[in-house]
């Protein structure tokens, strides 16, 4: 969870060191309104885990279900981002300024990022049900690095922009280990 948290929030402290208070109050914005988008993944996953967890006997069973629940997730996490990113574009700027235009087009290179950690977190919440949280960390501790690395090299040259491919790029990254991983637990 430390690592996960760190994960989240490093780009905003690499933000905030390489570029001006305004560039990462807006970063702040974009980010805020997008992970807004995990409350599904979240729900989902919170229901999901005693669920698995109780499917001990039937791994080809909760292993259908961690995937279901996968894709499920994606897809109502990509819609929501869709109908989101639709009322940003129309009432972004007009509500709060023009000021406030680059939101949109950060919460556009946040968007792929979050709809693969919507779904990474039901398979990491399915590894962890099975008995291996320990690949939970591993993969966090990865992801952490990619994020720190990408964050550090896109931001002086891209900006806030940067710092949201950068992120989305670690969040993708976590979900396909995540799924990968969960297709080979030994069950």
């Amino acid at each position: 969870n430390l690592l996960s948290l760190l994960n989240s929030r490093a780009d905003l402290f690499l933000v905030n060191l390489f570029l001006s208070p305004a560039s990462t109050g807006l970063y702040v914005i974009a980010v805020q309104l997008a992970e807004r988008l995990w409350m599904l993944s979240q729900a989902v996953a919170f229901v999901l885990v005693p669920r698995i967890s109780a499917m001990h006997r039937d791994p080809e069973g909760r292993a259908r279900l961690a995937t279901r629940s996968f894709w499920f997730v994606v897809g109502m996490t990509a819609a929501a981002g869709c109908a989101a990113a639709c009322v940003l574009f129309w009432l972004l700027v007009p509500v709060f300024g023009e000021a406030y235009a680059e939101v949109f087009e950060v919460f556009l290179w946040l968007l792929p990022g979050i709809v693969a950690f919507a779904g990474a977190r039901i398979h990491a919440n399915a590894i962890a049900a099975s008995g291996r949280p320990d690949w939970n960390v591993r993969i966090s501790a990865g992801v952490f690095c990619v994020n720190l690395i990408g964050n550090v090299l896109l931001i002086p040259t891209y900006g806030i922009i940067g710092a949201a491919c950068a992120s989305s790029i670690a969040y993708v990254l976590s979900a396909i280990l995540a799924y990968w991983l969960h297709g080979r637990l030994d069950l």
